[in-house]
Formats: structure tokens, C-alpha cells, sequence
């Protein structure tokens, strides 16, 4: 945290200012009175801060209404004032693996702002009429008072859907949690057709005991629960950012530039490596083109490598005053209005909303000036790389200290990236590390980058990307954060380590790429990642260290460890649109 400036706690001044903050929902007739209105939020099990709520039902001519209720932060939060001007510093709540620092105060974030069920609270709504073909025909948008139905974990909407096991009081939310299914996949089908670019990264947790010790690491499935949210904070966003547009005001985007000429370059090597034929040029390049290959390749021991080279060949997604559309969506006008807990830019917007809507507080004059606006959008930018890369590495130091006790075991894993000093293996519970090409000692290996493999000068031997190869973990270095493999299984592990402590070549490409998470973007656009329940006791299938390993330090293998450890922190559900 120290090495990003990360702040441990909030200023005297805005404690003291979130003390006073009035607590009670009182009546407004000014707002949308939508208490009578059923909805339901869904989040991870483990979430405290509630941004949003969903409610859907269809209309007597067909098309369905969906609504989407955020929460009123720009009430409780003035601006210019203490914990707005903290806010403004942080630019985000960031999640690291072990605990979650927060934008606003617990008194906001987990408090008064969170839309928890049975309790009413001050929103803001976009209600939208969607006809079959998933275009927005109507819409309206408007601070609201709201009460929350019940609060409902992905994994139990995904249970009710696709398994009908419903507890008792979700029963009566069956019918609208159907409505809200079917405009889920409405919205995807449209997206789908417009082109958006649609990646499935599995998802790993590192699991974590009272002491911050790591226990296991498990996957975390995208089920249809956590797609069904995403489809609706999606077109609520877009939906923000073209009233936004209409007004002629400046206003905040979310955007996504084209890809350049040289990260197309790169591609295109490895669409050849792919097999495919298809030439890109940064002029006339679309998603939908991008699409292709990911579709061609689905399913395919390949398919995971081919989306995280199309994700590298993509520009980063940044905040903007100029919309010049999302790429990756495929969209015209995108925003962030969904998660005004835990990112500034989301408060900016809804600041901008009520600005146009000459509502009676939560903006001031600042809040519409452009030079304001370039600055916070630029600087808001620069504070989620930080918390990305803080979120980054605290993940690679606890896999890393994950890996320690099975130095010397070997695994089997996949060739998930190729560089001119070596390639990087992944094992199935996500871990990667290194394989050094000063470690190859069977040829004199080189990188031939048209190819996108590493081939034997002698033997003629190549390693292509997506193979399965046997590595044994030779190091796993806490303080750098990085986990070194050498091919297949060894004899002297203690020579091994000492010729990668001693190669020059080997330090010197090593300390200046990192590893291969690192060169992964991180934030995905318009994804919202969920976290779900990890508690459960034993190793998860995942696990890369639930086989027993062919070879090794049996002694290191002290799985009862695990079952001994207390439960895991756990942190909030992060939402990445």
C-alpha cells in the first residue's frame, strides 16, 4: 500500500465529517416514490457496499421495462468538502486481496448509501422500455426513494434459474428475476450483434486465513447470475451516456480507442500463428473482427491464450470529457453511472445528471466546469491504473507465498505467453511463472517471433503457445514477487536454483518484465467481476495441488495445514464495468 500511496486510514477532518451526516431517509415528494416497486440487489455473498438494485417486469405491448436503481451518493456527499475532496484523491475504492480500501467512509459505503433490503433509500433511476431487438425506445432518469425487496447472492439466482432450487422467500422474486433473465439475454444478443467483444477469463481467489496467510486458490465462475447484472448495468450506462451526450454539456465518458497500428502488428502474428487469414489495419478494424477469431477458437485448448493476445493487442480504457465511443462494447456513448460507492468518475456523473435536471442540491458550479471535468477525468484515470496495479501485486506476493511450500514438485501446466528469453506456463489453478530460456538446456533455443514459438536450433524443437508441457517449480521468490519453472522433472534442485541466482541474462530480462498477470489488463471493460462463496472447507478442483505431484519434496506437502486455518477474509464484490 506504502509503495502506491495507497492511504491506511481516512484524515481526522472527514471521520469527523461523516459523523454528522444525516443518517435518515426522509419523505421528498420531489424524488420517484418506487418503495412499492419490487426489486432485489445481487451481489457476491461476501459484499457490503450495495450500488445497485434491478427491477423488471414486462408491459402489455411486448417490451419489457427494466430498472435500474443506483445509489444516491451525491446526496450525502457535497461538493468540495472534506470527504468529497478525499474521495476526488482516492478515485477509487481498491480491493486488494487480503482487505478493501474504500472511496468514502464504512458510515457511506457500507452504511447509508448501501442499498441494503428492507430499508429505504435515496437512488437514482433509470427506468428503460426495451423492445425485443434490445433497443432503448424510452427511458427516464430521476433521483428516486427506494426500498430493496431482498438481497440476493449470485449463487443463489443462478440456483432458482437454472436449477429451481428457490428458498422460500425468494419465491415471490421468481417471476420478475425471469423478466430480468430474458432482457439479460435481449441485451446480449444485441450486443452480440452490434460486434461487443465478449471475454471469459476464468477467475481465481487466493484464500486467505486470519493472519493473511494464504490457504488455497480457487476459481470463481461467470455464471448466468453475473451476466444477467452485467447486461443491465450495461445498457444503463449507455443509456446515462447518451442523455449525457443530448444535453450539449460537457459531460464524463468511459472510453475505448481503436487499437493502434502497432499493437495490430503484434497481433496479426499471432493470428497467423492461429491459422487464420484474416489482415487488420487500425483504419478500418471493428470488434466484430476481433470477435471472429475468439468464436473460431472457442472451445479449444487455444481459446484462453487467443483472448489474453487480443486483450494485449487492445488499447487501455480510460475516462474522458470527449466521447469518442468503447471499442470493446462496441458503443457510440458509454459512461460509468453504476458504482458511485467506489469510483469518483461514477459521482461526477450523477453530479452531471442533476445538474441538467436544475435539481435542488448534490452539485455546485464546479461540477459543470470543463476545465474541472479534464482535470478529474485525467486524474481519475491515473488513480485506476494505481489501484490496479496495487490490486496486482498484492495477488502475485500471496500466490507467490502460496507456492513456497511446493518448491521442487512438479505440474502440469500450459504454454500461456512466448518471449525472446523464454515462456511463461500457467498451472490450472491460474499460478504462472517463468520458464527461463537459459533454463532450456536440451538446445540452444531461439525466439522466432513470426511464428510466435521458440524453436531448438539443432534439434529443430519448438514450443508453441496453448501446449501442455511438465515444469517443476524451482523458485518462488516472495520479495520480487515471482515463481520460476524449469521443463520437466529435475534431480539437483539446489544447483538449479543456484545457476538462476547466478545468470546474469536470466536477472536481468526477469526484473525487467515481471510476470505474466502483469501484462494483463487487468480491469476488464464492461465486465463486472463478482466474488462468490469461497468458504467451503477442503480443496477446491481447481487446485492445482489437489493431485498429488510426481515427483518432489514430499515433506513440503502438508495439505492438513489448510484444514486447520480459520475461515478467509473476504472483500467486497468488485464490479468492472
Amino acid at each position: 500500500m506504502a509503495n502506491h500511496k495507497i492511504p491506511f486510514a481516512f484524515p481526522k477532518e472527514v471521520i469527523e465529517a461523516s459523523e454528522k451526516i444525516d443518517t435518515i431517509v426522509h419523505e421528498d415528494p420531489k424524488r420517484w416514490d418506487l418503495r412499492a416497486l419490487q426489486m432485489v440487489t445481487i451481489d457476491g455473498e461476501d459484499a457490503k457496499d450495495l450500488d445497485d438494485a434491478v427491477s423488471g417486469r414486462k408491459l402489455p405491448n411486448g417490451n419489457y421495462e427494466l430498472g435500474v436503481h443506483i445509489a444516491d451518493v451525491s446526496h450525502y456527499v457535497t461538493s468540495g468538502q472534506p470527504i468529497d475532496n478525499e474521495a476526488y484523491k482516492r478515485g477509487t475504492s481498491v480491493y486488494l486481496v487480503d482487505r478493501v480500501v474504500p472511496m468514502l467512509p464504512e458510515v457511506l459505503s457500507n452504511g447509508i448509501c448501501s442499498l441494503n433490503a428492507h430499508e429505504d433509500r435515496y437512488a437514482m433511476t433509470c427506468m428503460m422500455e426495451i423492445d425485443d431487438s434490445g433497443t432503448v425506445v424510452n427511458y427516464r432518469i430521476r433521483p428516486s426513494i427506494i426500498h430493496v425487496g431482498r438481497r440476493c447472492s449470485y449463487k443463489e439466482v443462478y440456483k432458482a434459474l437454472e436449477e429451481n432450487i428457490v428458498p422460500d422467500d425468494l419465491v415471490d422474486f421468481i417471476p420478475m428475476l425471469r423478466d430480468l433473465a430474458e432482457i439479460s439475454k435481449i441485451l446480449n444478443r444485441m450486443r452480440r450483434r452490434r460486434g461487443a467483444l465478449d471475454f471469459d477469463f476464468p477467475e481465481y481467489k487466493v484464500l486467505l486465513d486470519l493472519d493473511g496467510t494464504p490457504l488455497r486458490i480457487v476459481k470463481r465462475d461467470r455464471t448466468m447470475a453475473e451476466r444477467l447484472i452485467e447486461e443491465c448495468m450495461l445498457i444503463a450506462n449507455e443509456t446515462v451516456a447518451t442523455h449525457l451526450k443530448d444535453t450539449q454539456r460537457t459531460s464524463v465518458y468511459r472510453i475505448h480507442e481503436h487499437p493502434s497500428e502497432e499493437k495490430l502488428d503484434l497481433f496479426q502474428k499471432v493470428l497467423h500463428y492461429l491459422g487464420q487469414t484474416l489482415v487488420l489495419s487500425a483504419d478500418g478494424v471493428t470488434p466484430r473482427d476481433f470477435q471472429k477469431i475468439l468464436d473460431v477458437v472457442k472451445g479449444q485448448d487455444i481459446e484462453q491464450v487467443a483472448q489474453i493476445m487480443t486483450l494485449r493487442s487492445m488499447q487501455q480504457a480510460k475516462y474522458s470529457i470527449e466521447n469518442v465511443g468503447h471499442f470493446g462494447l462496441a458503443s457510440t456513448c458509454y459512461t460509468h453511472f453504476t458504482s458511485p460507492i467506489r469510483r469518483y468518475p461514477d459521482l461526477m456523473v450523477h453530479r452531471l445528471l442533476k445538474a441538467d435536471m436544475h435539481w435542488k442540491g448534490g452539485y455546485s458550479k464546479r461540477d459543470v466546469d470543463e476545465a474541472f471535468l479534464a482535470g478529474a477525468v485525467e486524474h481519475s484515470s491515473i488513480q485506476e491504473q494505481v489501484a490496479t496495479e496495487a490490486e496486482r501485486e498484492t495477488t502475485d506476493l500471496k500466490k507467490t507465498q502460496y507456492m513456497v511450500p511446493f518448491v521442487g514438485e512438479v505440474f502440469e501446466g500450459t504454454i500461456a505467453s512466448i518471449t525472446s528469453f523464454g515462456m511463461f506456463v500457467e498451472l490450472e489453478n491460474g499460478i504462472d511463472g517463468l520458464v527461463h530460456i537459459s533454463m532450456m538446456n536440451d538446445d540452444y533455443y531461439f525466439f522466432d517471433e513470426e511464428h510466435f514459438v521458440l524453436v531448438g536450433k539443432r534439434t529443430g524443437k519448438t514450443y508453441h503457445l496453448g501446449e501442455k508441457v511438465t515444469v517443476t517449480l524451482v523458485k518462488a521468490d516472495v520479495e520480487k514477487k515471482q515463481i520460476d519453472f524449469v521443463l520437466g522433472e529435475v534431480d539437483n534442485l539446489m544447483a538449479i536454483q543456484e545457476q538462476l541466482s547466478s545468470g546474469s541474462d536470466y536477472a536481468t530480462s526477469r526484473d525487467g518484465f515481471g510476470n505474466l498477470k502483469g501484462r494483463k489488463s487487468s480491469r476488464k471493460n464492461g465486465r463486472k467481476t463478482s466474488k462468490r462463496d469461497d468458504s467451503k472447507a477442503g480443496r477446491s478442483r481447481y487446485d492445482a495441488f489437489s493431485k498429488k505431484s510426481k515427483k518432489g519434496k514430499s515433506s513440503r506437502k502438508k495439505s492438513n495445514k489448510a484444514t486447520k486455518r480459520s475461515q478467509s477474509k473476504k472483500s467486497k464484490s468488485k464490479r468492472k464495468r
